[in-house]
């Protein structure tokens, strides 16, 4: 993603990086066929993400990519989007399968995930961490990573890794950026997100969220 100077462009590796745990609780998934918690993601070799319970996140209106400039924030990125992943019971996991889609003739979507060249053409798999923030407050850490769409498959492109706020039923998390949201790990106002997202954890079976 060229949306910022060379200085700001972090190498994959981010995603690694530890994703922050709440000091008041934590949000928990439950297989409620079994009654337990969800198991173990566990991320292989090739990018190859096992284990824990699905998860399925649909954007509910177009996510921006939003850029700081000299003069005033620019939209540079308007997409729908649409994730899979799995989660283990601690609500930590990793998306794996990522569309982002042109969502209106005159605003392009212009950045794609990032992956691998050929052969593998994998996605790069984005961490996520559902926690609870503190009383009444819940978010979910997010550590993306995008590159411009003419740029050769396998970029290492830019992360941003993201605290959104989300609400959530038994089998539902609403998560919510329509105000924007900056990337932490970014000067202020560098990069924003907007946008909204449902997710269904019910979408490949029944899970139960608690906290």
């Amino acid at each position: 993603m060229r949306i910022i100077p060379k200085l700001f462009v972090l190498t994959i590796t981010s995603l690694l990086l530890a994703m922050p745990l709440s000091a008041n609780g934590q949000v928990q998934v439950t297989d409620e066929a079994s009654g337990t918690g969800c198991p173990s993601v566990t991320l292989g070799q090739h990018h190859l993400v096992q284990n824990g319970c699905p998860i399925h996140v649909v954007g509910t209106q177009e996510t921006q990519v939003v850029i700081g400039t000299p003069n005033g924030p620019v939209v540079v990125d308007t997409c729908e989007e649409e994730f899979e992943g799995l989660l283990d019971g601690v609500a930590e996991g990793y998306f794996n399968v990522v569309e982002r889609r042109d969502h209106t003739i005159g605003s392009p979507c212009t950045r794609e995930a990032c992956d691998e060249a050929a052969p593998s053409h994998t996605t790069r798999p984005w961490r996520f961490h559902f926690f609870e923030a503190g009383p009444g407050s819940e978010a979910v850490n997010i550590a993306f990573c995008l590159y411009h769409e003419t740029a050769a498959e396998g970029t290492a492109g830019t992360t941003c890794i993201v605290n959104i706020p989300f609400t959530h039923t038994s089998h539902s998390f609403i998560i919510n950026a329509a105000g924007g949201v900056g990337c932490t790990n970014l000067p202020a106002g560098a990069v924003t997100i907007y946008g909204r997202w449902q997710s269904e954890v019910s979408f490949h079976g029944a899970n139960e969220i608690t906290h």
